[in-house]
């Protein structure tokens, strides 16, 4: 158990900066287009 817990605790490390990485590049495009889409239906209230 003492061997393995740092190794864990290194890929949990890894996974945490790459589920960061993935939130901030994946995220950010899908709020700006939510933003846009919401703007969008406000603008044109016949595509409601």
């Amino acid at each position: 158990m003492s061997i393995r817990k740092p190794k864990i605790r290194k890929y949990y490390r890894k996974t945490l900066h790459i589920l960061g990485f993935f939130f901030i590049v994946v995220l950010k495009p899908s709020l700006f287009l939510v933003a846009g889409y919401k703007i969008s239906m406000n603008m044109n209230p016949l595509v409601m």
